[in-house]
């Protein structure tokens, strides 16, 4: 019973957050200290489990992500936000201007997961965006932290899709901030944690984290000719990868994430885009890995 309602509970108690706290941080973080006891009390996998070292890596990185990065890309890309609402209003382009509130919401919230569900897809296939992602498929453990351990140069292009979106579509701030941000956001750090869920009816729309963990897995298929993680691109939405025929919902294959033998340090890690080591395609990685 736990297994099948956990992520959906979660879920909702996101949304629920939201409409009493009015705070994204202050919901994001709820949503963490939740996930931590989770994957204290009910891990998938206890060899997943942090050790202190890992710890201070994963705080690294959110602090980085969330109080560093992300707010001097959102002020890098505040110029060209603004000449998007300008041409937009100057145009009276808006797709789903005269639809309903609901329905704008949705209709920002699918175009949004389309836009990031091609650009993961591009990073797994495209050698140069791919060297900075690879930072994010380094750990062989799973769990919450590890959706924020992104490389800085690659979060450079996350604003891109809202970008497009701040140009085609209407929204309010409000619902913007909780289901085009904090809602997704969460979505997506809950199936990278280290828990055991059933995905059950959700799993038909929504990325869990069984599908997630297969993503992460850097093994090789040698009967379909193709890394097993070649699959489950969506963000918080598994939609697209049904529609698109990157969906596979077999069970997780050892070995998860693509850290070398000889284990990397902080700095080490932050270099790798740069390292001619780093630079083979994920597909060939596996094979060789195998």
């Amino acid at each position: 019973m736990f297994e099948t309602l956990v992520q959906p509970l979660f879920m909702v108690g996101t949304v629920l957050a939201y409409y009493l706290l009015g705070d994204p941080l202050l919901v994001l973080a709820l949503g963490f200290v939740v996930l931590t006891l989770l994957e204290w009390r009910r891990p998938y996998r206890r060899d997943w489990i942090q050790t202190r070292k890992e710890w201070l890596e994963n705080a690294f990185f959110l602090i980085g992500t969330i109080f560093i990065f992300d707010p001097f890309y959102t002020w890098a890309y505040s110029p060209l936000y603004e000449y998007s609402i300008a041409l937009k209003e100057r145009w009276e382009l808006s797709l789903n201007g005269s639809l309903s509130r609901p329905v704008q919401i949705l209709s920002v919230y699918i175009v949004i997961e389309l836009l990031f569900y091609l650009l993961h897809l591009a990073q797994h296939k495209l050698l140069i965006l791919w060297r900075t992602h690879k930072l994010h498929h380094y750990s062989r453990k799973m769990m919450w932290a590890k959706y924020i351990t992104a490389h800085p140069v690659e979060l450079a292009l996350f604003p891109l899709a809202g970008l497009v979106t701040s140009l085609l579509f209407s929204i309010e701030p409000d619902d913007e901030a909780l289901y085009i941000f904090t809602f997704p956001l969460l979505v997506a750090v809950f199936t990278h944690s280290n828990i055991r869920t059933n995905p059950a009816l959700l799993g038909w729309l929504f990325v869990t984290p069984q599908y997630h963990f297969k993503h992460h897995s850097s093994a090789f298929d040698t009967r379909r000719n193709r890394a097993v993680g070649d699959c489950n691109y969506g963000v918080s939405l598994i939609l697209f990868d049904r529609l698109f025929g990157t969906f596979d919902p077999g069970t997780v294959i050892d070995p998860v994430g693509v850290q070398p033998r000889n284990e990397l340090n902080l700095w080490q890690q932050l270099l790798t885009p740069f390292q001619h080591g780093w630079s083979t395609a994920p597909a060939r990685e596996a094979e060789d890995q195998s």
